[in-house]
């Protein structure tokens, strides 16, 4: 199972011709995309399709909506 900030990327290393993908959180893909031996590391959507950094920012205005009017993590901490 997968956390709710976790990121799809893809990439792929200068010496080879496969590109991988796989699941990481953002603070690995920002790591990976880092490394000397990356020709390329994007973020992209379920359908293999890269994702804009307006599609990021959307999105992640869309969890911040979200979260700052759920207030269900409380209700559940509580004893009522």
């Amino acid at each position: 199972m997968h956390a709710a900030n976790d990121v799809t990327v893809r990439f792929k290393f200068k010496d080879q011709t496969k590109i991988y993908g796989g699941v990481m959180t953002d603070e690995q893909y920002k790591n990976l995309k880092s490394l000397p031996a990356i020709e390329f590391c994007q973020k992209v959507d379920k359908l293999g399709k890269k994702v804009t950094k307006e599609a990021e920012q959307l999105l992640q205005k869309r969890f911040n909506q979200v979260f700052r009017n759920d207030s269900s993590h409380v209700r559940n901490l509580s004893y009522a």
